[in-house]
């Protein structure tokens, strides 16, 4: 067995998410530094260099029987099966929370050295719904001699009021490895016809319409109103890349319309309603990006953005990293201040930060030793 060998517990994309395109990067980046690092993946992975590879596994959707012994059955035969496709490696990198009584078999029938990343700050939520054999084995493995991460701080201070100790330090390391000359498909025409009218550029990102206690968690709202303002009080021509993935709540959708015509900007933005492939294409060719969130972690998102040179405004509602220009959340005075004051310091040199993945690495090192 290779003790420089990692299974990532976790499918690389698609489905697209935070999760599996930090999994897909820091597996990549690993190998190149001399890991060997295997995976899952789904049917709707069309690259041929994973699916050809004898040490990527192509992960099948769950039984969905009712039947409680024709599940049971199913459940195990997947067990077994990622046992014997595990079993070459010595390192299981897991990225959830579900099924932890399999997580502990590897550790301790196997002899599998576990690292655990905590991508939520919803644990807590987790930990109450679970089922009470989930919630023994999570205490179980939070008693045994395995690492756990966490990506924010946020994170593990919500691990922290688990019912239950720790037995390792648990370590920050945002969810974040740099991509370095990537190739990316180029934006749309219009899109940069739309870029190249305008002096300057903002752009939004919003995945779906998503909400915490009936507050809108993205900011949507904000963003639109935010932009209005600047149309009135800037005098540069701004323009603002509105993305939103989600396209199928054409109801949501109209209302964001209907919200910008009646401020009189509905014909000034531009709408990327729909999912963008290439969107650190889209950072690389605007000045400011705008995160209006009313709850948010570490985001991969803003990372990406100051790596690229582009200036981050984004609410004060969690810490944020070296760069960020953090306004008072709700105060929209306070937003217009800061994002007008990032369009006049400009763009600044794009300068990839490896310090999470070197965090990251060094957890893999230090067992590996």
């Amino acid at each position: 067995m290779n003790r420089k060998s990692i299974i990532e517990f976790c499918l690389v994309p698609p489905p697209y998410g935070g999760v599996t395109v930090y999994v897909k990067r820091l597996s990549n980046r690993l190998r190149s530094e001399g890991y060997e690092v295997g995976g899952y993946y789904t049917e709707e992975c069309k690259d041929q260099s994973i699916i050809s590879s004898p040490i990527y596994f192509k992960e099948k959707s769950y039984c969905g029987s009712h039947n409680k012994v024709v599940k049971a059955f199913s459940q195990m035969f997947r067990m077994l099966k990622n046992t014997f496709q595990m079993w070459p490696f010595s390192i299981v990198h897991y990225h959830g929370l579900e099924n932890l009584k399999f997580i502990w078999f590897l550790y301790k029938y196997c002899r599998k050295q576990v690292v655990i990343t905590v991508h939520s700050m919803m644990i807590e939520n987790f930990y109450r719904r679970t089922d009470r054999i989930n919630k023994h084995y999570m205490q179980k493995l939070a008693e045994a001699d395995i690492q756990w991460t966490a990506v924010s701080e946020q994170v593990r201070e919500c691990m922290f009021r688990l019912p239950f100790s720790f037995k390792n330090e648990i370590p920050v390391i945002a969810a974040y490895v740099p991509i370095l000359n990537e190739a990316h498909p180029p934006l749309a025409k219009d899109m940069q016809d739309y870029i190249h009218q305008h002096e300057q550029n903002i752009a939004f990102y919003a995945r779906s319409f998503m909400y915490n206690d009936d507050v809108d968690v993205y900011g949507l709202n904000e963003a639109i109103k935010l932009y209005a303002d600047i149309v009135s009080n800037y005098k540069a021509n701004v323009g603002l890349i509105f993305c939103l993935s989600e396209d199928k709540d054409t109801d949501k959708i109209n209302e964001l319309y209907l919200y910008a015509k009646e401020l009189d900007i509905y014909d000034k933005i531009y709408w990327q309603i729909g999912a963008i492939d290439n969107i650190n294409e889209l950072w690389q060719n605007v000045d400011v990006y705008i995160r209006p969130t009313s709850t948010d972690g570490d985001s991969v998102a803003v990372r990406e953005v100051l790596d690229q040179g582009t200036k981050v405004v984004a609410s004060d509602v969690c810490w944020r990293p070296d760069g960020v220009i953090s306004y008072q959340f709700g105060n929209g005075d306070d937003f217009l201040t800061k994002t007008i004051h990032a369009l006049k310091c400009g763009r600044a040199k794009a300068t990839p930060n490896f310090n999470c993945y070197n965090a990251m690495k060094q957890v893999f090192d230090n067992i590996t030793r």
